[in-house]
């Protein structure tokens, strides 16, 4: 018996990183709070998707979305928190930037996401700063998240899936 407890042992100590690689078919986000004037949240899906072509200067967003969806399609209504990072997110920390400050190619550029609150027209309704933390990044990325938008606070956590 004590041998099985100690090789059920050795396997989840083991399997480190790697062990996330499922997640919810929508994606999760926890964060709920009152920004901007109305309520964000709850998130009905997280997602991390590719930027189209001249949308941003980044190559991918983290998008947590109030409205139900396809993978990479922005929602028919509510709102939703927009994340973009330059390169792939990796496990770590991440300085989040108000939207228009991150600068892709520059080494600081791949500790830093910018963030942005849209509507469901795409219109930005506000930026936000804080920090981002990356716990597992690969069939799926999770970690938490601290924004500041105009001084209104949006913690939580997501679990993204990784639209193709």
């Amino acid at each position: 018996m004590r041998a099985i407890v100690c090789a059920l042992l050795a396997l989840v100590a083991c399997s480190g990183d790697d062990a996330n690689t499922s997640c919810e078919p929508q994606g999760a986000s926890s964060g709920e709070a009152d920004i901007l004037g109305a309520p964000l949240g709850p998130f009905a899906r997280a997602a991390l998707t590719i930027t189209p072509a001249g949308v941003a200067a980044s190559q991918l967003a983290l998008v947590l979305d109030e409205a139900e969806g396809a993978c990479g399609e922005p929602g028919a209504s509510g709102r939703r928190v927009v994340l973009a990072f330059c390169v792939t997110p990796e496990r770590g920390d991440y300085d989040v930037l108000a939207a228009g400050s991150l600068r892709c190619g520059s080494e600081a550029s791949a500790a830093q996401v910018s963030a942005l609150l849209e509507d469901a027209n795409g219109t930005d309704l506000g930026t936000a700063t804080g920090m981002l933390h990356v716990d597992h990044a690969g069939g799926c990325v999770s970690g938490t998240y601290e924004l500041s938008f105009a001084g209104a606070m949006l913690v939580g956590d997501f679990d993204a899936v990784v639209c193709d």
